[in-house]
């Protein structure tokens, strides 16, 4: 039985499926990435995801889906008109449109939706930190929505909207009910400023505050809602007198008054007060070491006394959210939630000293990375954030945890974080932060392995195995300082390290091998021709198996007019010295403007034919199975003629890809996709087994 298998790792996107594109089967993954939280008067709970909304009615303990059908669509935000949860609008995005950023309405609790606006909405403003809704406290139809680069005002309950400011420094909003119809607004600029509306959102004013603060990281401000002429602020290594620090405190906005906290951590990245305590807050924080810099933990600091002085409460075992989110519940004292990006909503009972993770219900976990078995394709492993991996026998009908998990130790997404034998499929080789873990049974346990890898110097980004052996081992370690390769000739006991290209302007894409040959590829993402004639970057550079001497560069085509970029596709399955580069140019369009080949492992390139059609970015992946097809995952389409033209492989409702695996068995070509976004997906698709001489292989000759 002849196997080949071929992974592609890149930000792209797959489409969902329809009667006249091929049959792919989306799988649900167990857990949820929140991007925003809604908690009602009467403690139910919203959850807007990027697999959709989702509702609670026991604190989260269980979840169901609010809307009646999937829609396929990110919900960045979601806010309650009025306290019935009734009346919801939202702020959505469908999955891998470019053009699909909306407001919407829904008036049955969220169970359906109409767009009420669709056009001129920022495509950057996306993410936990994208948009804010704000009510007015007297009249709740009137509704204030601030995306970065406008302010809209709907006097309807977001039937329709009208934009009253189109400045770009829009943020967190806030209704102050010391005086009708005043708003205040946190203004992302240089320093921390806010803008102030005394007429209801239609003209605004800026504060400046006194001590100036400078912000360097992110910014985040909290109403008090005891006192909600009070707002809380943290900006997290900020700029005061010249000095790079971490600070909080409160702003007054009668007055603009600034009151800074002394607390000797000097890490608050949010400062939330307590709704049932007066003078009490939490602050989801950060500690750094003092001489590098490094993260060495994530304490929930508390304060009693309004801010005075602080102690630490408790600490997360990693960080689960990038905007260290933590809300009360309004109706329960001593309930707490932090959202997180892949394992639901966190809650806390006992006033923050304890967190746990509640998911239940929710089918969109944030995936990683997916390894499949190249002998068995219904096999496969699937690493999430922030929870344990999950095997399946059966192509994912159902799920078993993984007994000895490792993989949610790091944050970051990671290109290869598991590197399966060719040889042997059972066999598979891990990383976490501190060792790497070895698999004997397909991924269904592992066990710690040791080596003398430098752990504590240059954490690795990729793993893979080299050739057709299980001991031949390469890993690439990618920062901006330090690119470094280790190899290990004895299944991963001992690495010895290869230098790598350092230029700063290549951003790293994949490391790339073939079982027939022991050459180790590194591909960056684009080289580039200046329109000042200054030539670009080399995209691909490669090393032998166990060579002391540095990568050198592969060469692509020199007759690159100005403006040009390129993206090579990894080598064809089938015959390792071959590949396509797809050329662009900035000054001509967007799309590709010539399709390249090499016979030769770039010795030599010859034209295939002019820009593709219907082809639009990301790098290609040759079919596994035929070397005719080619996959452009960022689109969700396929060529059947070396990637001259493309059409959709799927229907026109798209979701991102994270992830790409497509491989051989029997001669029929397989593929999974991980839905999301950034690397990152909530999902799987599944596409049905293809015969690869439908392509008539035998009448291509590369």
């Amino acid at each position: 039985m002849k196997v080949r298998i071929i992974v592609i790792a890149a930000i792209a996107s797959l489409m969902t499926w329809n009667a006249n594109a091929a049959p792919w089967r989306r799988v649900p993954v167990p857990g949820g990435a929140i991007e925003d939280l809604a908690v009602l008067a009467d403690g139910r709970l919203y959850a807007g995801t990027t697999d959709g909304l989702y509702r609670s009615d026991d604190a989260g303990d269980h979840w169901t889906r609010a809307e009646l059908m999937p829609s396929y669509k990110k919900f960045h935000k979601v806010h309650p008109v009025d306290g019935s949860g009734d009346r919801l609008v939202a702020y959505t995005e469908t999955l891998g449109r470019y053009d699909s950023l909306a407001l919407e309405l829904s008036t049955d609790g969220g169970t359906t939706w109409r767009v009420t606006l669709s056009d001129s909405l920022f495509w950057g403003n996306t993410g936990t930190s994208a948009g804010r809704f704000i009510s007015h406290p007297v009249n709740r139809d009137v509704i204030l929505f601030a995306e970065y680069v406008r302010l809209r005002r709907s006097e309807d309950g977001g039937q329709t909207w009208r934009t009253v400011d189109d400045r770009s420094n829009w943020s967190e909003l806030f209704a102050i009910p010391d005086a009708v119809g005043r708003f205040v607004a946190h203004s992302p600029g240089v320093n921390l400023q806010f803008l102030e509306s005394t007429d209801g959102g239609l003209t605004w004013i800026l504060h400046d505050l006194t001590p100036p603060l400078r912000r360097h990281g992110r910014a985040h401000v909290v109403q008090d809602a005891l006192q909600p002429e009070r707002l809380y602020f943290s900006i997290f290594r900020a700029y005061i007198d010249g000095n790079e620090v971490s600070t909080s405190g409160w702003v007054d906005t009668r007055d603009w008054s600034v009151t800074l906290f002394s607390d000797p951590c000097d890490c608050h990245r949010r400062v939330v007060p307590d709704p049932h305590r007066p003078g009490r807050l939490l602050a989801p924080s950060t500690t750094l070491a003092p001489d590098t810099a490094a993260i060495t933990g994530y304490p929930i600091r508390e304060s009693l006394d309004g801010g005075a002085t602080w102690q630490t409460l408790s600490s997360l075992e990693r960080q689960i959210d990038t905007e260290f989110r933590l809300v009360f519940d309004p109706s329960t004292p001593g309930r707490s939630y932090m959202p997180s990006l892949g394992a639901g909503v966190y809650r806390s009972d006992d006033g923050g000293i304890t967190w746990n993770p509640h998911h239940a219900g929710m089918t969109g976990g944030t995936i990683l990375n997916v390894s499949v078995n190249p002998s068995d394709p219904a096999e496969f492993v699937v690493a999430r954030r922030l929870l344990p991996m999950l095997h399946t026998k059966d192509g994912g009908t159902s799920f078993q945890a993984v007994e000895a998990d490792f993989y949610s130790e790091l944050y970051s997404a990671h290109p290869q974080r598991i590197a399966r034998s060719r040889a042997d499929h059972r066999l598979m080789i891990g990383y976490g932060t501190e060792s790497f873990y070895k698999s004997q049974d397909g991924g269904v346990t592992w066990t710690p392995l040791a080596s003398d890898y430098p752990f504590d110097a240059n954490v690795p980004n990729s793993i893979t195995f080299i050739g057709d052996d299980s001991t031949h081992l390469v890993t690439f370690t990618y920062a901006p300082e330090s690119r470094m390769t280790y190899w290990s000739s004895d299944g991963g006991a001992h690495w010895l390290p290869v230098a790598v290209p350092n230029d700063t302007n290549m951003a790293f894409q994949d490391l790339q091998t073939h079982r027939e040959t022991n050459r180790v590829y590194l591909a960056y993402e684009y080289g580039a021709v200046t329109p000042y004639g200054l030539p670009g970057s080399g995209a691909l550079y490669l090393a032998s198996q166990g060579a002391a001497l540095p990568f050198h560069p592969i060469a692509v085509p020199t007759d690159f007019p100005d403006g040009s970029s390129w993206a090579p596709s990894r080598p064809d399955p089938n015959n390792w010295r071959r590949r396509l580069l797809k050329e662009s140019n900035v000054l001509l369009g967007a799309n590709p403007v010539r399709t390249w080949e090499t016979t030769d492992d770039g010795a030599n390139w010859k034209i295939l034919g002019p820009g593709p059609i219907n082809s639009y970015s990301g790098a290609w992946s040759i079919d596994a199975c035929d070397g005719r097809t080619v996959w452009e995952p960022n689109s969700g389409s396929i060529s059947r003629d070396n990637g001259l033209t493309f059409r959709s492989d799927v229907d026109a409702t798209p979701t991102k890809l994270g992830r790409f695996e497509n491989l051989c068995l029997d001669g029929k070509t397989h593929a999974v996709a991980v839905m999301g976004e950034g690397g990152l997906g909530a999902g799987l698709l599944i596409r049905e087994p293809e015969a690869g001489d439908t392509l008539l292989r035998e009448a291509f000759d590369p």
